[in-house]
């Protein structure tokens, strides 16, 4: 098959994939959206949101399969047709489509999503229009739009890399080309650092706390059907307390027994709650799915652990690959010529780039799971400001606020992942399966080990690095405090790991045993919605 077919071919798989993630996003957000307030508005702004995210980090395979694929691996040299003209207008349509994807997520996370928040936040009393509505939506949205703009104006001001960074490193400037997309790179910066505060905050709890949670699962349904015997038993506790206040009155009991009244009480609620969860899960089809699964769980728990770790075990490989071989140090973000530690993620990526589209879905599964580690962390701790718990994201029964918010996160925790995937995988994600004959004469067939991989010192005429790669480094280079931020977020990231993973460890998962105060007042609502509607019946 010819270049332009390999060419189609791969835009149909990123059609294929973005039509899967359309439908994985509306499923998603239909999942978590309270059934009881859902908003069309809400649910169109959270799929759009999603999709554009996803979509920008599914571009990345197609990246790489069409730069290596102007490489003939048999001579290291270009083929004859990816002429400098040609591979001038490849990588402009691909930075182009980064752009106007970027550029969506900017204008989705930060003007769309808080507008849409504002209007619902206003409330829909008798004396609130649709204009007064607008209005105050539009006003505290500029709010939010100069708070931003402050951020990349002095992501601009920035100092830039330093004059004295050691080493010769024109060949670098010349590989990241001319700085008249600053702008652009600020922006993107600014970006990739919210998210990875998502990242560190989140998804490295998530990743800890999604295998454990797997392992712990087979429990929760013999802790859910002791509830209602429990309940009988605290019911009949209660009974006798209050027959015997009844006799001699509230102000007969001193403070110990007040205080054991309303334990009980509180017990009451939470077991009352916890059954009627329990009777409504009955009928819902995830929870039953959930159930099905139950006696593999402890499969499934060691497999993504496993996955867990070596994720983490790959990072921490490259964080140190980065501090002990970069050619630049911090003054270009700690990037390397090309890795020279082994890495696992990056070894099976470029096995599995051979055959596209297999590289695009273990990436698939990579970002994917990096993705639900998050939801399993949001839904945990909820949406917080300053350890203030705000909303909380729940299966059903999350407001639209909440899922706006939600939202946000993911999307800029997702545009983050596009620089995880060059610490995970920096060969794949830099170069492909690109390789180069390294001989002066160009002509490597009688001696093929001098075809070597790409590394960023190789002769630009042979190795094209990815538009994703040149983005991010030129991000890395042009501002070195992004750099420095990004690098030592992963560091961040492996810290909160592993405290994440000794407290899951060394605390059991007691969701199933006990009910959080937010967790109480979502049924206690839901259950005077289902009695309403039991009434109206």
């Amino acid at each position: 098959m010819d270049f332009a077919g390999n060419v189609t071919g791969a835009f149909v798989a990123f059609a294929v994939i973005c039509l899967a993630i359309v439908l994985f996003s509306y499923a998603l957000v239909k999942y978590f959206e309270d059934r009881h307030e859902g908003e069309p508005l809400v649910t169109a702004t959270c799929v759009v949101g999603l999709t554009t995210c996803l979509a920008t980090i599914f571009l990345i395979p197609v990246d790489v399969y069409i730069t290596a694929g102007t490489t003939d691996l048999a001579t290291g040299l270009k083929h004859p047709w990816a002429t400098p003209d040609f591979l001038s207008h490849v990588q402009l349509g691909l930075k182009i489509a980064y752009y106007v994807l970027y550029s969506c997520v900017v204008f989705g996370s930060f003007v769309v999503i808080p507008w849409v928040y504002f209007y619902f936040e206003e409330g829909g009393g008798e004396d609130s229009t649709f204009k007064r509505r607008a209005l105050s939506a539009t006003k505290y949205t500029a709010a939010t739009m100069i708070t931003v703009s402050v951020l990349f104006v002095a992501a601009l001001l920035l100092k830039t890399r330093n004059d004295d960074s050691p080493g010769d490193i024109e060949w670098l400037e010349k590989l990241l080309g001319s700085g008249v997309e600053t702008p652009f790179i600020a922006l993107i910066g600014v970006l990739i650092t919210l998210g990875l505060l998502v990242y560190v905050s989140f998804t490295s709890l998530g990743l800890s706390l999604l295998p454990i949670r797997f392992i712990q699962a087979g429990s929760a349904n013999q802790i859910n059907q002791d509830a209602v015997p429990q309940l009988a038993i605290v019911q009949e506790r209660l009974r006798a307390f209050r027959a015997k206040c009844g006799r001699e009155g509230l102000g007969a009991m001193n403070r110990r027994e007040k205080g054991e009244l309303e334990e009980l009480e509180r017990k009451e609620r939470d077991l009352q709650n916890r059954v009627l969860a329990m009777e409504r899960a009955n009928s819902d089809f995830w929870v039953r799915f959930w159930n099905a699964l139950k006696p593999f769980m402890i499969f499934i728990g060691t497999i993504v652990l496993l996955l867990s770790l070596s994720i983490t075990f790959a990072i921490l490989l490259a964080c140190i690959d980065k501090i002990k071989n970069s050619f630049c140090g911090a003054s270009c973000g700690w990037m390397l010529d090309h890795p020279r530690f082994y890495n696992p993620v990056n070894w099976l990526l470029l096995r599995a780039s051979k055959y596209f589209p297999l590289d695009t879905l273990l990436l698939l599964v990579i970002i994917m799971y990096l993705f639900f580690c998050t939801l399993v962390a949001l839904t945990r701790l909820g949406i917080r400001c300053l350890c203030i718990p705000l909303y909380t994201i729940r299966h059903n029964a999350t407001s639209p606020q909440g899922l706006l918010l939600g939202t946000m996160l993911m999307m800029l925790v997702t545009v983050a992942y596009g620089y995880v995937v060059l610490v995970l995988a920096p060969q794949w994600g830099t170069f492909g399966v690109q390789r180069y004959c390294d001989l002066p004469s160009r002509n490597c067939s009688d001696d093929p080990s001098k075809i070597r991989p790409c590394t960023m010192q190789a002769p630009t005429s042979l190795c094209t690095p990815t538009t994703i790669s040149t983005i991010i480094n030129r991000t890395t280079y042009t501002f070195p405090l992004f750099g420095t931020i990004f690098y030592w977020a992963q560091w961040a990231f492996l810290a909160v790991f592993v405290v994440g993973m000794v407290g899951a460890i060394a605390q059991p998962d007691d969701r199933h045993g006990e009910v959080s105060d937010d967790d109480e007042e979502d049924m206690e609502r839901q259950a005077l919605l289902a009695r309403a509607t039991a009434a109206r019946r």
